[in-house]
């Protein structure tokens, strides 16, 4: 499937009480990794064990972001597999 190009990413309000959790420093580190990945698919590698252990988490949520957007933008994917007839 051909990749269409984003204009940004989503961010969660859950996310929240782990970023006050983190040191300003992380929080940085974090946003920066999460940009990166989200246009260029970059993933990150961490200093920190706290950010290390966040990022699978935050990562699946973004592929499943990405997919949804992929699957809801390219006319030509084909729909999902949980998906029923259409209304």
């Amino acid at each position: 499937m051909t990749q269409i190009k984003r204009s940004g990413i989503l961010m969660y309000f859950d996310m929240k009480p782990v970023l006050e959790r983190l040191s300003d420093h992380e929080v940085k580190e974090l946003l920066l990794a999460i940009l990166d990945y989200g246009e260029n698919g970059v993933v990150p590698e961490f200093h920190s064990a706290t950010l290390a252990c966040f990022w699978p988490l935050l990562a699946s949520r973004m592929d499943a972001d990405r997919e949804r957007y992929q699957q809801r933008w390219n006319p030509t994917a084909a729909p999902p597999a949980h998906a029923g007839p259409p209304t």
